[in-house]
């Protein structure tokens, strides 16, 4: 695994998201240096109502993002992936209220009811060229416990009673294989998908191979598919899926 440090300055700081603007992937991404092609994003949300005064100060945010954004580079020190953290106000609009309990004739409910005690945390996985978000909440950290975790005077990211979220990042990590990475300094790997006839389902074994590494965390920038020559001259799928995440996809002649 390729070692890169995970200082808190790595993890980008979202201040008072809207809870819908949380799960647009597409602007995850843009946030981030383009330079830096991971295909993953991990955000860790503090969630809060309106009903949370104590959350609504600048103060209170200052020690959040100390407290997120140190919590969030630790427990993901060595992963190459984005990273960022954020407090959303869940019911600052009906829209977002909406989002959570579908209790609008034109708005389908997208999200599992938030824990009933506020503030609470989540944590998301976004991966690049998939709209949908992954999305868990960390019930075993108690209201209480945020918030007395955030208002201390020193932040203490290595307290015990936050150690059920350290675990649920870790047991995220595991799911989505996040420390499965590139080494700069790997040669080069190809891959030969076979087949004795046409149309027998080559390219897409070689798109569920790019998708999967992908998924894994490889950035787009060190994948390609090379087409051969004699594949149909069709525009196929595995091409669009190339083209959409940045894949290359370059024909070759006879082998």
């Amino acid at each position: 695994m390729m070692k890169e440090g995970a200082e808190s300055s790595s993890v980008v700081w979202e201040s008072r998201m809207s809870l819908r603007s949380l799960f647009d992937s597409r602007r995850r991404f843009e946030k981030f240096d383009n330079r830096k092609d991971y295909s993953v994003c991990l955000g860790l949300a503090l969630l809060y109502g309106s009903w949370n005064k104590s959350c609504a100060s600048p103060a209170f945010e200052e020690k959040s993002r100390a407290l997120l954004s140190r919590l969030l580079a630790e427990s993901t020190d060595g992963l190459i992936i984005h990273r960022y953290a954020a407090m959303v106000e869940i019911d600052s609009t009906d829209e977002d209220l909406e989002f959570c309990i579908g209790d609008g004739d034109s708005f389908v409910k997208r999200l599992a009811l938030p824990p009933k005690d506020m503030p609470a945390f989540a944590i998301l996985c976004h991966t690049k060229g998939v709209d949908n978000t992954n999305l868990r909440y960390i019930s075993s950290v108690q209201a209480s416990t945020i918030l007395s975790a955030i208002c201390k005077s020193k932040v203490d990211t290595r307290a015990a009673n936050l150690h059920p979220l350290r675990k649920a990042i870790e047991s995220v990590e595991d799911e989505y294989d996040l420390s499965v990475v590139p080494h700069k300094s790997c040669e080069s790997l190809r891959i030969f998908i076979a087949g004795d006839r046409s149309s027998v389902g080559k390219s897409s074994v070689c798109l569920g191979i790019l998708g999967n590494l992908l998924h894994t965390g490889y950035p787009a920038s060190s994948l390609a598919y090379i087409k051969p020559a004699t594949q149909s001259e069709a525009t196929q799928l595995i091409e669009r899926y190339c083209l959409k995440n940045d894949i290359r996809c370059v024909p070759v002649g006879p082998l």
